[in-house]
């Protein structure tokens, strides 16, 4: 199965899976391919990971988990992707005014600190 449930409603991924793991209990062996890890976790009793047409890992039922899923598509631990530090707030934030010499009810107001990115659309 190549990404069954990607145009299933909910409803019909539950029917899925019930068929799954009753072919399953049976002793059936099914090949599931999914992006959806927490469809893979859920259902997998070995997972087989495939990077640029290559094994890059397996791992057994025991071993699944969403972590160790990513690793090995991507060949590094994910959090070395992102190094996420929180951005202090400085004195120097600017707080933008509305052009407008008068208030109407289409005032902004806002603060915006050093490395902050924001969009405006009307």
């Amino acid at each position: 199965m190549d990404e069954p449930t990607s145009s299933l409603s909910q409803h019909e991924t539950d029917q899925l899976f019930a068929v799954v793991r009753d072919l399953r209990s049976k002793g059936i062996s099914i090949l599931y391919i999914s992006h959806r890890l927490g469809e893979v976790k859920e259902l997998a009793d070995r997972v087989l990971v495939l990077r640029d047409g290559r094994i890059a890992g397996e791992l057994s039922r025991e071993q699944i988990d969403h972590d160790r899923m990513v690793k090995l598509m991507v060949g590094r631990e994910i959090s070395a992707l992102y190094n996420r530090q929180p951005n202090p707030r400085k004195a120097d934030a600017r707080s933008p005014k509305s052009p407008h010499p008068r208030p109407s009810r289409h005032d902004i107001s806002f603060s915006l600190n050093p490395g902050e990115i924001v969009g405006i659309a009307a």
